[in-house]
């Protein structure tokens, strides 16, 4: 497993089991996340043709406010890579 404050990075023992990198979004949404977005999807297609594994893209957003065109970007890259989102809320 491989982490930073961004993202998770982990691979299950099994090589027929994909990976997930989940990417971590906080705070207001600004160009900043979407260039965080963009880099993580850019590091996963390498992770793939390295690994020649399947990697799911995960997205952990507790995020509010912030840029709309933005955020509408990123919503995009999300429809668009088929990331699934990760539920944050706590009990």
């Amino acid at each position: 497993m491989r982490t930073s404050r961004w993202f998770k990075f982990d691979c299950g023992k099994e090589q027929a089991s994909p990976c997930v990198l989940t990417v971590r979004l906080r705070g207001p949404i600004d160009r900043s996340h979407l260039r965080l977005f963009e880099e993580a999807v850019r590091w996963r297609d390498g992770a793939h043709r390295a690994l020649g594994r399947r990697i799911d893209l995960h997205v952990d957003a507790n995020t509010r406010d912030g840029e709309i065109f933005a955020a509408m970007e990123i919503g995009r890259l999300l429809r668009r890579e088929s990331a699934w989102p990760v539920p944050s809320f706590r009990c």
